[in-house]
């Protein structure tokens, strides 16, 4: 009989708000659930290499979650930095840029230094996103492969909207707070496998991605 290890974690916010998430024994993600966010629930789980993703609650404004997300990448970048004995630590995140700075959502800053962000939804499927507004409710199964795809859209219709003179000094984050599954390991290690150059030819600084919290984001290239 085939064994598997599970590790089990748990965090509380306020609001006695929960996300639980279930590893196998190399600390990939099998599974990841939150109940009610500001009314939205999310589960994502892999079941024999699909992506499931189910919804609950509705949708939220655009920009609702940018300073979340920022974040969370601020945190995780912090961390990796100091892995590389790198001593700059951005120390704070200032959102609703977008009016000032042409293609910025949200700016990290370490003193003088800034780090330029431009935030878009990993999940982009415009009808999709309206019937879960109109039915509150969302569920999606998805290869590892066609997750990868729906991330490339993503990636692709925000570098096709940016001059390439900009993109040099922006990191594009995208946004999978609400939509876990699609940063979990095996789909961003497949992504990087199969779309490397793809990747590389978008012309950004560096490519993001963050689910729930700084644990679950990580660096695409």
């Amino acid at each position: 009989m085939k064994k598997i290890l599970l590790k089990f974690t748990e965090s509380i916010e306020a609001r006695e708000h929960s996300m639980f998430k279930h590893t196998d024994k190399y600390n990939k993600e099998i599974s990841q659930s939150e109940t009610p966010r500001d009314g939205i629930a999310n589960e994502s789980k892999i079941v024999k290499r699909e992506l499931c993703i189910t919804i609950r609650g509705g949708t939220r404004p655009g920009e609702s979650d940018t300073k979340r997300t920022c974040q969370n990448f601020i945190n995780a970048y912090n961390r990796e930095h100091q892995l590389n004995y790198d001593l700059n630590q951005f120390d704070r995140c200032i959102d609703k840029v977008g009016n000032l700075i042409e293609n910025v959502d949200c700016i990290a800053v370490d003193g003088d230094e800034e780090l330029y962000i431009q935030v878009t939804r990993a999940f982009s499927d415009s009808q999709k996103m309206k019937e879960l507004a109109y039915n509150k409710y969302l569920s999606l199964q998805l290869s590892i492969d066609d997750a990868c795809k729906l991330l490339m859209t993503s990636i692709d219709n925000k570098a096709s909207s940016i001059p390439l003179h900009r993109k040099g000094n922006l990191i594009l984050l995208l946004d999978a707070n609400r939509t876990h599954g699609l940063s979990f390991a095996d789909v961003i290690e497949k992504l990087i496998a199969e779309h490397h150059t793809q990747l590389f030819d978008t012309r950004f600084m560096e490519i993001w991605i963050t689910g729930y919290n700084e644990d679950c984001t990580r660096k695409i290239i």
